[in-house]
């Protein structure tokens, strides 16, 4: 079941969700990465953290290993401490994957 749904603000991802704290959640992005891209990066970094007032600060973040195709990436964001505080609202992916469709969710857990 979907908690919220990111929206895109340039190369960020936010969403708005209370009462996270006591819910264990995980974050689903959905991507597309072509075999040239993959070529020249193999790996990608999501950078979980904070949007306040408009500015971004990074808290944690996650190293995973893109596949060619459109894909489904699971990560189990409730485990971590900044999540427990309510401080996890917003995301950043590196490298950027320019103008790829990219859907980011947060889904209720187990």
């Amino acid at each position: 079941q979907d908690l919220a749904r990111a929206s895109r603000s340039g190369g960020l991802y936010s969403w708005n969700y209370s009462g996270h704290e006591r819910k264990p959640a995980y974050l689903r992005v959905d991507l597309s990465a072509s075999a040239e891209f993959l070529k020249k990066t193999p790996e990608s970094y999501l950078t979980l953290g904070d949007m306040e007032n408009g500015k971004y600060t990074p808290l944690t973040r996650f190293r995973f290993r893109l596949k060619e195709g459109k894909n489904v990436y699971l990560f189990r964001i409730s485990a971590d401490y900044y999540w427990s505080l309510g401080r996890l609202n917003a995301l950043s992916l590196a490298p950027s994957l320019g103008n790829s469709a990219v859907s980011v969710r947060i889904l209720e857990g187990d």
